[in-house]
C-alpha cells in the first residue's frame, strides 16, 4: 500500500522537504531477513524479472527458465539446451524474452510458459533483450552482433561490432540505442540500425577496456557506465565525455540513478560509490572483494547492493541514500545476479548455489530516473517517455521528477503509474477526468465530485454532492491538515481534510 511521507534532506547547505510515495506491507516481516528460498539444480546469473501481477521470472544453469509465484511456489518451467544466463525481459501481452548459451533467444508466454518462438544467433547470449515502446526486441550475442527483432521473431535489422556482446541495451525515450562491446566502445544506434555515434574507453597499459556494464540514462539524457580499464564514464547525448571518474579496479557493475542525478555503481576494488552530477564523490562503502552486482534503489531512496566477500559467502547490503547502513543479508556463494525490487516490498537474488532468494526489503522500487538493472522489475531496459499530459495540464512546468507547477492549480504530481490520480500539496490526493482545454472533474475521498476550470474560475469550486458552490481559501499551507471553503449554499465557512485515499 502507497501512502504519502515525507522525507527531509540536506543538500548544498539547505534543509528540503519532499514527500514521497512511501509503502506499507501488511504484515511484513523485519527488513532485511529471508522469506523465501526457490532451489534450482544450476548456478544463477540471471536477474529476475517481475511482472505486474507479481510472477517471478528468471534462470538457471540447469538450463530451465524458471516462472515462480509471489509465495516462491513454481507456477512453471521451461528447460532448454543450455543454461539461462540472460535476465528475462517482459514485454507487453504477456511475452516473455530470454537468451539462452545454446544461443537462441526465446519468446515464452508468461502464463504458461509456452515457446512461441526463438531466434537463433551465431553464439551464446550473454546480455538482457530491451524492448522498445512499438515491441521491438534489441540485444546483443556473443557472435559479435546487435540484433533488433519484430515482435514474431522476424530479423528487423543487425549491427556487426568488432567483439562480443556482453552489456544489456538501455533505450532512450528518443529511440537511441546504447550498448558497450568487448571492443572498448559504446555503440549508439538510431531505431533504424544505422550507427549515430561510438565512444572509445581510454587505452591504459595494463589494463583492458572492454565494456560490459549496462547503461544508464538519466533525465537529461546523459549516459553513465563502466569499464574494465577503472573508470566509469559519464557522456552527453552527442558521445561527448561529460567526466570520468578512476576507481581501483574493474567496473562491470552496471549503475542506476535517483531523483537528485546522484549515481550509483561499484567496482571489482570492492567499493561501492556514489557520485553526484558532476561526478565527484559523495559517499563510497567498502562492501567486499568483487562486485558483479548492480544496485537497486527503493522508492524511499534506500540502495542494495550485493559482494562476494571471501570463504564462499556473499553479502546483500542495504544503504540510504546518503551512505548510512541499514542492514545486511548473508548469501551462500558468489554472486552475479543483480537484485531486483518488486512492488509487494521483496528483493529477489540469485547466487551460484542455485537458490534464488526472497528477502524482506519493506518498499517498492523507486519511480524514478533509472532505478535498478535495466531500468526497471520488467527489464524493459527502456527510459521512460517524455509525460504526454492531457490539454488542461499542458502548459504545467515541471519541477523535479513527477512534480508540476500549474499557474492557476499550484503544485501536484503526475505520474504515469498512478495518473489519473495526481498528489496535490494542498489537496491532498484526486482523481480527475472529464478534461478539456479549460475545465476538470476532481474526486477525493472528503469532498467527492467537484468542478473546476482554470484561473477564470479557480479558486470557485462546484461541488456535486448538495449542488453547492464553494470557496476554497488558497494559500493556507502546503501539506496542511485541513483546507477551509466558504459554502455559499449555507453561507458557512467548513473545514475539509485533504483527500487521503491510498494506492493499492
Amino acid at each position: 500500500m502507497r501512502i504519502l511521507k515525507p522525507i527531509f534532506i540536506k543538500k548544498a547547505g539547505l534543509l528540503l522537504v519532499f514527500y514521497w510515495l512511501g509503502f506499507i506491507s501488511a504484515g511484513a516481516q523485519e527488513q532485511g531477513q529471508e522469506l523465501w528460498r526457490f532451489t534450482t539444480a544450476g548456478a544463477i546469473f540471471s536477474s529476475a524479472a517481475v511482472s505486474e501481477s507479481g510472477t517471478i521470472f528468471f534462470g538457471s544453469g540447469d538450463n530451465n527458465l524458471y516462472a515462480l509465484n509471489a509465495d516462491g511456489t513454481k507456477k512453471w518451467e521451461f528447460t532448454g539446451t543450455d543454461w539461462f544466463d540472460s535476465s528475462p525481459a517482459l514485454g507487453s501481452e504477456g511475452v516473455l524474452y530470454v537468451g539462452s548459451w545454446d544461443n537462441n533467444l526465446y519468446a515464452l508466454d508468461t502464463e504458461t510458459g509456452q515457446e512461441l518462438w526463438k531466434f537463433q544467433t551465431g553464439s551464446l547470449i550473454i546480455a538482457s533483450p530491451a524492448i522498445a515502446t512499438d515491441g521491438t526486441i534489441y540485444f546483443g550475442s556473443s557472435d559479435a552482433t546487435f540484433y533488433a527483432l519484430n515482435p514474431d521473431g522476424s530479423l528487423k535489422w543487425e549491427f556487426f561490432t568488432p567483439d562480443e556482446l556482453d552489456s544489456s541495451p538501455a533505450l532512450a525515450k528518443d529511440g537511441t540505442i546504447y550498448f558497450g562491446c568487448y571492443d572498448g566502445n559504446l555503440y549508439a544506434l538510431n531505431p533504424d540500425g544505422t550507427q549515430k555515434w561510438v565512444f572509445s574507453a581510454d587505452a591504459v597499459d595494463g589494463r583492458d577496456n572492454n565494456i560490459i556494464s549496462s547503461p544508464a540514462i538519466d533525465s537529461e539524457g546523459n549516459i553513465y557506465f563502466g569499464s574494465d580499464n577503472y573508470f566509469f564514464y559519464s557522456i552527453d547525448s552527442e558521445g561527448n565525455l561529460r567526466w570520468k571518474f578512476e576507481t581501483e579496479g574493474e567496473v562491470e557493475s552496471s549503475p542506476v540513478i535517483d531523483i537528485f542525478g546522484t549515481v550509483f555503481f561499484a567496482s571489482r576494488d570492492g567499493y561501492f560509490y556514489a557520485l553526484d552530477t558532476d561526478g565527484v564523490e559523495t559517499w563510497s562503502a567498502g562492501i567486499g572483494e568483487v562486485v558483479y552486482s548492480s544496485p537497486a534503489i527503493d522508492d524511499s531512496g534506500n540502495v542494495t547492493i550485493a559482494s562476494f566477500i571471501g570463504d564462499d559467502v556473499s553479502r546483500l547490503f542495504s544503504y540510504t541514500f546518503d551512505g548510512q547502513f541499514r542492514w545486511e543479508f548473508t548469501l551462500p556463494g558468489v554472486v552475479d545476479s543483480s537484485p531486483t525490487l518488486s512492488e509487494n516490498g521483496a528483493i529477489y537474488i540469485g547466487v551460484f548455489d542455485g537458490n534464488l532468494f526472497a528477502i524482506e526489503g519493506g518498499l517498492p522500487p523507486a519511480l524514478e530516473t533509472w532505478p535498478q538493472f535495466s531500468h526497471d522489475h520488467q527489464h524493459t531496459g527502456r527510459q521512460l517517455a517524455d509525460k504526454t499530459l492531457p490539454p488542461l495540464w499542458s502548459n504545467v512546468e515541471f519541477l523535479f521528477d513527477d512534480w508540476v507547477r500549474s499557474d492557476w492549480f499550484g503544485d501536484f504530481t503526475i505520474n504515469e503509474q498512478t495518473y489519473p490520480w495526481i498528489f496535490h500539496t494542498e489537496h491532498g490526493w484526486l482523481w480527475n477526468v472529464g478534461q478539456s482545454q479549460s475545465s476538470i472533474w476532481f474526486w477525493d475521498d472528503k469532498l467527492g465530485w467537484f468542478w473546476t476550470s482554470d484561473s477564470d474560475l479557480y479558486p470557485f469550486l462546484y461541488k456535486a454532492e448538495g449542488e453547492a458552490w464553494l470557496w476554497y481559501f488558497r494559500d493556507t499551507g502546503s501539506f496542511q491538515t485541513h483546507r477551509w471553503f466558504h459554502d455559499f449554499s449555507t453561507d458557512e465557512v467548513v473545514p475539509f481534510e485533504p483527500g487521503g485515499i491510498t494506492l493499492e
